[in-house]
């Protein structure tokens, strides 16, 4: 079975693995904008 021909982004997982290096995804993202935290809690609490 042949692989497809592909040419992988710069700067991307895909470009490192195929280079040989191992890649690492984050599995939890906090994404909270931490400095909209206290008007919200003036409006919401």
């Amino acid at each position: 079975m042949s692989r497809l021909p592909h040419t992988p982004d710069p700067d991307t997982d895909l470009e490192a693995i195929e280079q040989g290096w191992i890649t690492v995804t984050p599995l939890h993202l906090d994404l909270t904008h931490r400095n909209s935290l206290e008007s919200l809690k003036s409006v919401y609490c």
